[in-house]
């Protein structure tokens, strides 16, 4: 479904379900990632995956999300650099910071290619 915006394209992706007269659906910008370049440099997520670049709140350190795989590549030149984000809450703590081992952390998308740092500028959408 494609819902046409005063400044742009938003694509919504995900199920939209009838709540009354409420209709809910979840809207998701575009990434500033190409996929196919991404997975051609050595990405190992599935057809589903969408990534998704990431600023860590703790240190300011960059990586990217597979959104369906929940994976986070932290090395720009070594895609095999990555951590697992799930976890079972009633049995395991959350993964650190792969950075700075912070255990209070989130991260934020970057949404602007002029915010894409050099390391990760050769995965940029086009």
């Amino acid at each position: 479904m494609l819902l046409e915006g005063g400044r742009g394209t938003l694509k919504a992706e995900g199920d939209m379900k009838r709540r009354g007269q409420t209709v809910v659906c979840s809207l998701q910008m575009r990434s500033v990632l190409d996929k196919w370049k991404f997975e051609a440099r050595g990405g190992h997520g599935c057809s589903n995956s969408d990534y998704r670049l990431q600023r860590t709140t703790c240190c300011g350190s960059f990586a990217v999300e597979d959104t369906e795989l929940q994976d986070l590549y932290i090395d720009p030149n070594d895609l095999n650099k990555s951590i697992m984000l799930t976890y079972d809450p009633r049995s395991e703590r959350p993964p650190a910071c792969p950075f700075c081992q912070a255990n209070d952390w989130d991260t934020v998308e970057v949404t602007s290619a002029v915010d894409v740092p050099d390391g990760w500028r050769w995965a940029v959408r086009e």
